[in-house]
């Protein structure tokens, strides 16, 4: 477990220090694979159960790494139990409790709801391969968006990886687009 919050440690400051994640814009969550449930077994929930807006069965029963509200993604790097946690779902699907993390007291990004929601879709899409989301503000980005009619995943992609030849390499098939909703 550790080697995964040294992963997520470096990711952020890389983000935070290329600039692709400006204040407290952008957020990191990770679906655990099961090996890693063991580590946070002898932990104790440092919260009660909290209602989503929606049942995700989908997700039922997973745990999730998970940047805090109000946290610096730059500040992950430097002290990770404040800047990140551990969520578990129900077994429906239906509400989640904190295992670990957000030292002293904090909680999950406000636009949890959003993630798990994508993890949803990234789990069906994946085939079950895929464990990451990040969703992070960079000023380029944005900018392309503006200047861009009719944006989506296959446009995006193609812009990005004519952009730089790196990008292919790093991402061959594509970001994802996710509309505004």
């Amino acid at each position: 477990m550790q080697k995964l919050i040294d992963e997520i440690k470096k990711t952020s400051g890389d983000m935070a220090r290329r600039g692709w994640a400006e204040s407290n814009g952008g957020n990191i969550s990770l679906r655990l694979n099961p090996e890693n449930y063991e580590y946070f077994n002898e932990f104790q929930p440092k919260s009660d159960w909290v209602k989503l807006p929606m049942a995700m069965p989908e997700i039922a029963g997973e745990r999730f790494l998970v940047s805090g509200t109000g946290r610096f993604l730059r500040n992950i790097e430097v002290f990770p139990e404040k800047n990140i946690g551990v969520i578990e779902m129900d077994e429906k699907g239906e509400v989640y409790q904190l295992l670990w993390g957000y030292e002293p007291v904090g909680a999950p990004t406000s636009e949890l709801p959003s993630h798990l929601l994508s993890h949803c879709r990234i789990k069906e899409k994946s085939d079950n391969t895929s464990f990451a989301f990040i969703h992070t503000h960079p000023n380029s980005i944005i900018a392309l968006t503006y200047a861009v009619a009719n944006l989506d995943t296959k446009s995006l992609s193609k812009l990005l990886w004519q952009s730089h030849a790196e990008c292919v390499v790093v991402f061959p098939q594509g970001v994802e687009f996710l509309p505004w909703i």
